[in-house]
């Protein structure tokens, strides 16, 4: 779905967050799990975590023991390494999209969540804090900062509902394939004309 949410006015739903990455320590998969757990229980939600696993074996062990002794097991999904398909009806899902990364070079996931309207809680390692401004960025490191925007996001389908239509703004001014691959078309052009000393 594009464009910004239409979010039921009640307060009662149980959203699907959805984190897009490998299942590796620099993901911040393990931060998102601590948060989630001091969370209180009346707050209904499911999280699905799409993205290779079995590149860090001992992490992605630790992190289901952990998942298992907060009681979220029955709450959290990992969907593992899926199709562009699979992907996308994940993000149609998706109620919120959560990017808690410790470090990114750009954010990938960010950007196809703000295209797509969703709102967005986003860690504010490297360039994801500029990537994911149009989100809530949020020092993922700090335990209780991360769980009382979780909180506030999981609770409340109007905070939900401005965020997303945040995003949905943003979305109108990122660059379209179309112009990003004319921009990439003359800068080829421009390479290979110096090259030839032209």
């Amino acid at each position: 779905r594009f464009g910004p949410q239409t979010i039921p006015a009640c307060g009662i739903s149980k959203p699907t967050l959805l984190s897009v990455g490998a299942v590796i320590p620099r993901k911040g998969h393990d931060l998102l799990v601590e948060a989630l757990g001091g969370l209180p229980e009346s707050l209904t939600y499911r999280l699905e975590i799409a993205g290779p696993m079995g590149r860090a074996a001992a992490h992605e062990a630790a992190l289901r023991r952990r998942i298992d002794a907060l009681g979220l097991s029955e709450r959290i999904a990992f969907l593992g390494a899926i199709s562009d398909a699979e992907l996308e009806r994940a993000y149609r899902r998706a109620d919120i999209v959560v990017s808690p990364s410790r470090y990114e070079g750009y954010g990938i996931a960010a950007t196809e969540a703000i295209a797509r309207g969703l709102p967005l809680i986003a860690g504010s390692g490297g360039a994801l804090a500029e990537t994911a401004a149009a989100g809530v960025v949020v020092d993922v490191e700090d335990r209780k900062a991360f769980a009382e925007v979780l909180a506030r996001m999981i609770g409340s389908p109007q905070v939900r509902a401005e965020a997303a239509e945040a995003s949905w703004t943003a979305a109108q001014r990122l660059p379209r394939w179309e112009r990003t691959a004319e921009r990439v078309v003359e800068a080829l052009r421009r390479f290979f004309h110096d090259g030839d000393g032209g």
